[in-house]
């Protein structure tokens, strides 16, 4: 009897595990200078919007979505 492909993938999955790489090391980073993440907001313009969006419909300088990124929602409320 042969055996069915989950059977066959467990067993080729088993026998042909990856060989354990010794992780670089590439010593110490120092910094000099840096900006906090609220200098970074001060700079960008919001979008303004009464619902959420998503990172592929936002318009960016080229008129195009983007595929990659951080979204910082914020929501403003009346306190009384």
């Amino acid at each position: 009897m042969q055996p069915n492909k989950r059977e066959e993938f467990t067993q080729n999955k088993a026998s042909k595990s990856p060989q354990v790489v010794k992780a670089a090391h590439y010593g110490t980073v120092k910094y000099r200078d840096y900006i906090s993440f609220e200098e970074i907001l001060s700079q960008i313009t919001p979008i303004v919007s009464n619902e959420p969006k998503t990172y592929g419909v936002i318009r960016h300088w080229t008129n195009y979505g983007q595929d990659f990124g951080f979204i910082s929602y914020r929501i403003e409320t009346n306190k009384h």
